[in-house]
């Protein structure tokens, strides 16, 4: 990889792998210098490296990404038992870190897929359970309105009886006459069962959205 932090990887049956390799080094105590030896002397200790570090030989050579439990991902080429003298061993171990990662691959595949299949269902509910809540709240709606239109007309008869028994009979285009209709009216508009289950009555289909005609009140639910 040319770019920073310049990874290497092994692609091998479409399955991309990261590599590297490391050498052990063998820790000792510091040898000082002459010149580290001046610098104590004069009580300068700044800088004096407490650990010498040298190459051991040993090359560990290793599959960085997890390719699943029990898989092997290094091999070590020291003086006993060297890589270059057994190929085959990296081989192997390749083809079996590309499996372990493929089984990994399909098993996230797999989760992947029933998580969405839950995410529909969930989806799937949600909307069923809102579809219920808005029916339910249309049926509220509507009988609400229905009682006030009935109780509406129950008021304007019994005010359209109580008029004419005080005052005769109401002549037309009076006052009283237009409050009457007008009270009639609003019971009309309020009454949901003329409009708004007009589409669903025995011998007509439920009329599209862009179709049914147009009602104050709510429509059924």
């Amino acid at each position: 990889d040319r770019e920073a932090p310049h990874k290497t990887f092994v692609r091998l049956d479409g399955v991309q792998l990261q590599i590297r390799m490391t050498e052990h080094l063998t820790r000792s105590d510091h040898v000082l210098n002459n010149k580290e030896k001046e610098d104590l002397r004069k009580g300068h200790s700044w800088g004096i490296p407490k650990w010498d570090f040298t190459p051991s030989g040993d090359l560990i050579f290793e599959v960085v990404d997890y390719v699943g439990e029990g898989v092997q991902r290094t091999w070590t080429d020291g003086s006993r038992r060297k890589i270059s003298q057994h190929p085959e061993r990296l081989w192997e171990g390749f083809q079996k870190a590309i499996a372990g990662e493929k089984a990994l691959i399909a098993e996230r595949e797999e989760n992947h897929r029933e998580y969405v299949e839950e995410q529909r269902l969930a989806d799937e509910a949600r909307r069923r359970q809102e579809k219920e809540q808005r029916r339910a709240e249309n049926v509220k709606t509507l009988a609400g309105n229905w009682e006030m239109a009935n109780r509406i007309r129950a008021f304007a008869a019994a005010a359209r009886e109580g008029l004419q028994r005080h005052h005769g009979v109401i002549e037309e285009g009076s006052p009283l006459l237009e409050w009457l209709d007008s009270a009639d009216a609003v019971a009309q508009r309020l009454d949901p069962i003329p409009d708004a289950f007009r589409n669903l009555g025995p011998h007509r289909p439920v009329e599209s959205p862009a179709t049914a005609p147009t009602s104050s009140s709510p429509g059924p639910p």
